[in-house]
Order: structure tokens, then C-alpha cells, then sequence
């Protein structure tokens, strides 16, 4: 009997051990794998789906960016994710062309999946551009044209191009606001352009619409010429541009002819065209543009073309020699009259136009061009005074070639009594090689009024 007493004992002994083992598995097994999950979920993660508003379609390869900079994009889905995120307040930021980006604000807390579906609306911006066609003919190698919102908000916009000979396109992006405007630089590489007439187009894509623009140029100098209408000719022989809207008096082409502003003229919003910058002399602190090199030197056949307002009696510009008598071509308002001079301070080489001045002295912005042709061999050069795109005045002027080193606008024109400086606001001013046409210039007036 003991001994079956013994082997029952022994028996119970074993099963309570048994018993403890699995109680032990029940009770801590858990707690030490609950310990080792609350370790690797301290961080959180964002999944979301992009949507169009109005379809519901998911909308893929839209850029997805989230507070600290991490960024992805959408799949053919419309699903972005965000892993291994620290706990705290995201702000997620969605752009795509042709639609407003869009934001939402999430928490991510440890171990947890936090949506982040956002719906992206259409943009209200409207495309608008001032050119369909640019022809660059046979000589020019820059042109511009505008892209314009004609809607209630903004327009973001991308230039998209597939052409070797095409050099530059500047801006190729942007956002245009509501209502305002955006002036494209175009730039071509003729060593790049094949014999014969050549063609592209360039697509602008934005959030209001795409557009194109057809691009054409001749790889064969067909004698361009003087002649001709549309922006092309209208470049032909354009020395220098002077914009001010990058706050320089930088010239925008490719001859780099930069000016100066001297004695820190004011650099101002009231433009032409109510955007970009325009420059506006104070005469009381002696401010005026220098252009370091005169584009005119030995020339008596040119063009002058500018933006003109608020304007007093005195020199409006002058190419400026060692003399007052060697200071021409100039041109200076004295009683209420426009004066070219073209030899100097001799009254055979002077003459006022019949126009009054008074007539464009209104507090407005008006385009005065005056261009200046003289045939070969011959001393009387013909001169042209247009205002706002027309022809109002001609005049014949017994001329000689200037030899002044450098040309200005504002200033006394190197009169020593000084009493010829006016204040004045001048904007988008144009020094050419040549005569323009008629056309030419009611072009560059109706492409800026």
C-alpha cells in the first residue's frame, strides 16, 4: 500500500508542476510579447486616396508632401502612404496641374493608420495668351509673348517644349494671379537651325486650360531686311531693351549693352501695361539712365522707341560727347514743344516738331517712337515722331554722325548749366540699328498699351 501511495504522490507532484508550467506560459508569455509590440508601434503611418471632386476618380501622379518635407505621388489609384511617422499634427499638401492644390490637417498617433483622403477641385484660372504664332524669321533670335489669367484665381502654369534649337524659355513655370499677366522670353540657337524653314510648338499646360503656340524660323538668310510686319520684323535690328522689371536696367538681349542707374533712381509700379517695374528720374537729385557705350555712334538712321509719363521741360535723352555741342542725337522738350537735335547745338542741325507736348502732359503713360533715316552720301536725314502707335509729325533735319561715347536718358545732356534736367517715369525703351516702319510701330504699341 505505501508503495502505491508513493507512485500516487509523485503522480500529483508532476501534475502540479505541469500545471504551473502552463499557468506560467498563460499569465507572462503575453506580457513580454505585449512588451515587445508596444516597442515597435511608436510610430504611425498616413494613407489617403486623391480624388476629383466633381468625378470621384482617383487621380494619379499628384504630388503628395507632408510636414518635414517627406513627398510621394499618387499611383494610377489615386493612393499615397506615408510610413514610420512620429507622432504629432501633419499638414498634407496635394498639387497637380489643372487642379487647385489642396491641404488637410491629420494626427498620427503611435500604431494606428491615419486617412487621409482629399478631394482636389479643378483650377478657375483661365489660360489666356497673346500669341499663337512666333516667327523668327531669318535674322532675330529672341521674342516674347504673355501669358495672361483672365480668371477669378490663380493660374499655375508649366512650359512644355521638344526642340533642340529652341535655347530658352524664361520663366518655363509659374503661378499667374487673377487678373495679371506674365511676359515669356523665347530664345533661339541659330547654330542649331537647319537649312530652310523649320517648325515646333510649345505647349503651356496649367490648371486653366492648355494652349500652344506654333514656333517657326528660317535656317536661310532670305534678306530679312527692314521691311515686313509682326513681331519678327519688329525685333530687326533691336540693340537694346530695357525692361526694369527685374529691378536692373539690365537689356534683355543677347547684345548685353546694360545700363546703369545713376544716383539710385526709384524703381516703380506704375507701368504701361499695370505690371513689372518702370523707372522714375527725380531731376532734383540728379538721376538719370547711362548706357555706357552709344549705340548710335556713327549712325544717322535709327530708332528710338519708349514709355513716357510725367514729364517737365528739358532732356529727355541725349547721346552725350565730350561738349554740349557734341551731345546728339537729343531730345528735349522746350516750350511745349518736342526739339531734335541732331549736330549739335548748330540751329541747321535742330528742329521742333509742330505736335504739342502739352498733349501727351496728362498724368497718362504714351509710346513715343522716333525714328531717323538718312540715304548714303546724303546730310539731310528724314524723322519721324509717332505717339501711341501714329504718326503725328515729320521732319528733315540737316544731320551728322555722332561721335558721343555713351547715350542717357534724363540729365542735363551735358550742359554745364544744368537747368535741362527733367523728372520723368520711362518704361520698356528700345534702341534699334534702323528705321522701324509704320506698322512696326503700331505693333509694339498695340502688343503694350
Amino acid at each position: 500500500m505505501s508503495y502505491i501511495r508513493k507512485v500516487i504522490k509523485n503522480r500529483k507532484s508532476k501534475i502540479k508542476n505541469i500545471m504551473r508550467s502552463i499557468l506560467f506560459s498563460i499569465i507572462v508569455f503575453p506580457a513580454l510579447t505585449s512588451c515587445a509590440k508596444t516597442e515597435i508601434d511608436v510610430f504611425g503611418r498616413i494613407h489617403g486616396i486623391v480624388t476629383d471632386a466633381e468625378t470621384g476618380e482617383p487621380i494619379r501622379t499628384a504630388s503628395v508632401t507632408i510636414t518635414g518635407g517627406k513627398t510621394t505621388v499618387t499611383g494610377s489609384d489615386g493612393r499615397y502612404d506615408f510610413g514610420e511617422l512620429e507622432p504629432g499634427e501633419y499638414t498634407i499638401q496635394v498639387a497637380r496641374l489643372e487642379y487647385q492644390t489642396n491641404t488637410k490637417r491629420v494626427n498620427v498617433e503611435p500604431g494606428i493608420t491615419t486617412q487621409g483622403d482629399i478631394l482636389m477641385y479643378r483650377g478657375a484660372g483661365v489660360l489666356y495668351l497673346s500669341r499663337h504664332t512666333i516667327e523668327f524669321g531669318a535674322d532675330n533670335t529672341l521674342s516674347v509673348f504673355e501669358i495672361r489669367n483672365t480668371g477669378q484665381h490663380d493660374l499655375d502654369w508649366e512650359i512644355v517644349m521638344d526642340c533642340e534649337w529652341i535655347s530658352e524659355i524664361a520663366p518655363a513655370s509659374g503661378v499667374t494671379k487673377a487678373a495679371e499677366r506674365t511676359s515669356i522670353t523665347v530664345k533661339i540657337d541659330r547654330a542649331k537651325v537647319a537649312a530652310g524653314k523649320q517648325s515646333t510648338v510649345i505647349v503651356v499646360t496649367s490648371n486653366g486650360g492648355a494652349q500652344e503656340i506654333g514656333v517657326s524660323v528660317n535656317g536661310e538668310d532670305t534678306g530679312g531686311g527692314n521691311g515686313g510686319g509682326g513681331t519678327s520684323a519688329v525685333l530687326n535690328g533691336l540693340l537694346a531693351f530695357y525692361t526694369f522689371d527685374d529691378g536692373t536696367a539690365n537689356d534683355v538681349t543677347d547684345n548685353k549693352l546694360n545700363a546703369s542707374l545713376v544716383n539710385s533712381p526709384a524703381l516703380i509700379d506704375d507701368t504701361p501695361a499695370g505690371e513689372g517695374k518702370a523707372l522714375h528720374l527725380n531731376k532734383n537729385q540728379e538721376q538719370y539712365l547711362n548706357v555706357p557705350s552709344n549705340p548710335f555712334s556713327g549712325k544717322r538712321t535709327y530708332s528710338v522707341s519708349f514709355w513716357l509719363k510725367d514729364f517737365g521741360e528739358g532732356v529727355i535723352y541725349a547721346a552725350v560727347g565730350s561738349t554740349y555741342a557734341n551731345s546728339y542725337p537729343q531730345l528735349r522738350c522746350a516750350d511745349r514743344k518736342l526739339i531734335l537735335y541732331v549736330r549739335g547745338l548748330n540751329l541747321a542741325g535742330s528742329e521742333a516738331f509742330a505736335y504739342s507736348a502739352s498733349a501727351i502732359q496728362d498724368g497718362k503713360w504714351h509710346l513715343i517712337t522716333l525714328t531717323s533715316y538718312a540715304v548714303t552720301g546724303n546730310q539731310i536725314s528724314t524723322n519721324k515722331l509717332f505717339i501711341d502707335g501714329k504718326l503725328v509729325d515729320t521732319i528733315s533735319v540737316y544731320s551728322d554722325n555722332s561721335s558721343a561715347a555713351r547715350f542717357q536718358f534724363g540729365g542735363n545732356g551735358n550742359d554745364p548749366r544744368g537747368d535741362y534736367a527733367t523728372s520723368m517715369k520711362l518704361d520698356n525703351i528700345r534702341l534699334y540699328d534702323r528705321a522701324l516702319s509704320d506698322e512696326e510701330v503700331k505693333i509694339i504699341y498695340e502688343a503694350e498699351k
